[in-house]
């Protein structure tokens, strides 16, 4: 289980079903963690996944998030996440010459060890239907009070698989 370590200075690798890695690069978990719900005052938060496939290989990295916005919907139990965020990507995708990619979403819970509620797993089987982009997987991360979580979604077979941190 992947721990979150206050101001983390380290990546976050977990092993896709293919064997190879997606990585969360230490910037984008000093971000998650900065909306982790350690509180009972504060709110769901979620975004997208920004990130490469990375040349000569099928491992991805995670190199930006989409933060939450004025037009989401936040509530302790509950994040819809607003238009602004498609903005936010197609301007990391200009910006870097059409190399960063949509990879998937965020959002956290208020839990330890979080796990996708019947809500969460109904909107990424629309995102796997719905949304544009490259490749046939999208990837799903949760931000829980003591654990990052990822699974990798099947556009194929509309299934989601819970991921294992990655390690030599």
């Amino acid at each position: 289980m992947p721990q979150i370590v206050p101001y983390a200075e380290k990546t976050i690798k977990f092993k896709k079903t293919d064997g190879s890695q997606i990585v969360l690069t230490s910037p984008v978990i000093q971000k998650l963690i900065q909306y982790q719900q350690n509180k009972p005052c504060k709110y769901e938060a979620g975004g997208l996944l920004l990130g490469r496939h990375l040349k000569n290989c099928t491992h991805l990295a995670v190199d930006y998030i989409s933060e939450p916005q004025s037009g989401d919907k936040r509530s302790r139990f509950s994040f819809f996440r607003g238009k602004g965020h498609q903005k936010t990507a197609h301007k990391y995708w200009h910006n870097s010459g059409g190399t960063c990619a949509y990879l998937g979403g965020w959002h956290t819970h208020p839990e330890p060890y979080p796990t996708p509620s019947k809500t969460d797993i109904d909107d990424w089987l629309n995102v796997l239907k719905n949304d544009v982009y490259e490749g046939s997987h999208l990837y799903f991360v949760i931000v829980g009070t003591k654990e990052i979580a990822c699974w990798e979604g099947l556009k194929n077979s509309h299934s989601f698989i819970k991921l294992k941190e990655y390690i030599k």
